[in-house]
């Protein structure tokens, strides 16, 4: 925390650089000044809001006279660093994938103890139009759940 960070008395600037997301700049007390333009690359897809900027200081005889941040015009665009239209394709398979199992534990209270778990997926699926690849990883994931000898599958 800025407030309870200790420095010496003759300093007048801390430069950070850890949080990535950065923060604005704050003059803790009068001439005594904290910057963190964040990080200078993206570690994720998640900043995708992040602007790369670095911190300009202007000097007059020894004295903070300005602070600003600028974006650094060279700094590529989110989606040319990371696929972003894959990464939301695959959010939304895991969250299809999620759903469809969750479907089928919810059905499966209806359906009888000695009935084939496997075919009733099978069925569920294609009653609902659920893409194949789905289906196989809603049986992959029930697999993983119940031994194999458990399941029935005529």
């Amino acid at each position: 925390m800025v407030k309870d960070f200790e420095i010496n008395p003759n300093n007048k600037l801390v430069i950070s650089g850890h949080y990535h997301s950065g923060y604005d700049i704050i003059e803790r007390e009068p001439g005594v000044f904290f910057a963190n333009p964040g990080s200078l690359g993206r570690v994720s897809a998640d900043d995708i809001n992040h602007i790369v900027k670095v911190a300009m200081v202007e000097l007059t005889q020894n004295e903070i006279t300005n602070i600003e941040y600028i974006p650094l015009q060279k700094a590529q665009p989110i989606d040319l660093i990371f696929d972003i239209e894959t990464i939301n394709a695959r959010k939304q398979h895991k969250i299809d994938i999620t759903e469809f199992i969750n479907s089928i534990f919810v059905a499966k209270t209806s359906i009888n103890k000695e009935s084939d778990i496997i075919s009733s997926i099978k069925q569920f699926g294609s009653e609902t139009n659920t893409d194949q690849e789905i289906i196989e990883e809603a049986i992959k994931r029930v697999l993983q759940i119940k031994p194999l000898e458990e399941i029935s599958d005529d």
